[in-house]
């Protein structure tokens, strides 16, 4: 069953989750109930609802094509959606998003806006890619000893990115002393 073509009742979907439906179940004919499709409707429900975590997921699913076709636009219109609710994950994709160039012009300056506020609200993924920004220059003007410090907010976080990205800068001597040791412990 594809997702342009499957439409699942709430009904239906309520059945599946309470274990009254399985797949194979014939939703109409021609068709079969999977779990891939029930798993699609139940984030489209949940997002047409406001679900801000729904809205991130569908956004992720149709910027990278994960069982529905790949749509820039439609994944753009969710994360914007999540995003304005505040959610910390759906501002790091959106800044992504225009890090990348995925389907918006890219704009590192919006990139940016949106990794700090991701940041802001606790996301370590954010907190790092802000780290790569600085470390490379994009956007902004190249800056080690801020790279260093988003990184090791974000390596701080628990992210390993961020910890490779630590070990580097230790490796190297960018912003910091060079400092083999700290960088194996990286």
């Amino acid at each position: 069953a594809s997702w342009t073509n499957v439409a699942i009742s709430r009904v239906l979907v309520d059945e599946f989750l309470n274990g009254q439906a399985l797949p194979g179940d014939v939703i109409t004919p021609g068709e079969q109930l999977t779990t891939a499709s029930v798993t699609d409707s139940v984030f489209l429900l949940s997002a047409a609802q406001g679900d801000a975590n729904a809205q991130n997921t569908l956004g992720l699913m149709y910027e990278y094509g994960s069982n529905v076709p790949k749509d820039y636009p439609k994944a753009l219109l969710y994360l914007q959606r999540a995003a304005a609710q505040k959610n910390a994950d759906a501002q790091n994709n959106l800044a992504l998003m225009y890090d990348y160039g995925r389907g918006v012009p890219q704009t590192y300056a919006r990139a940016l806006r949106w990794f700090k506020l991701a940041a802001a609200a606790g996301n370590a993924s954010a907190a790092n890619n802000i780290g790569f920004m600085y470390d490379q220059g994009h956007g902004v003007p190249r800056d080690y000893s801020a790279a260093f410090h988003w990184y090791q907010l974000a390596a701080a976080n628990g992210n390993s990115d961020a910890q490779y990205n630590l070990g580097t800068l230790y490796d190297d001597g960018h912003g910091v002393g060079r400092n083999y040791t700290t960088a194996m412990h990286w």
